[in-house]
């Protein structure tokens, strides 16, 4: 079975089949993988879930931030156009992988502690 538990709108276009339960999601429980998934007022016997997140475009995130391709562009230091914002991971662009984003994550972390430094 296929179930879809929306948090906050409606769903529209879901395929036929897919069971809509209006509850809210709880807790999941299982040892070396997912059993089962507890709502507020049901508990549901599952193999898997995945959770869906709304999301917006990256040029919605800071008002001026200059974007290339759909992505935030930065420069080496994963500075952004605006003095001070760094950007890293899939909003600057492919491949998404996280080992690429845990390596920009950090070369914009250590940039942001410069950045910090350098105005003392």
């Amino acid at each position: 079975n296929l179930y879809y538990v929306p948090m906050y709108e409606k769903p529209f276009n879901l395929r036929e089949g897919i069971e809509i339960i209006e509850d809210r999601p709880i807790e999941i429980k299982g040892e070396d993988r997912v059993k089962e998934l507890f709502l507020k007022d049901s508990t549901i016997t599952t193999d898997a879930v995945f959770v869906l997140k709304d999301s917006i475009s990256p040029g919605q995130l800071v008002p001026g931030l200059q974007i290339e391709e759909e992505h935030i562009k930065v420069d080496r230091n994963m500075q952004t156009n605006l003095q001070g914002c760094f950007a890293a991971g899939d909003c600057v662009g492919k491949p998404y992988q996280y080992i690429k984003a845990a390596g920009e994550g950090l070369i914009a972390a250590l940039s942001a502690v410069a950045y910090i430094d350098s105005m003392k």
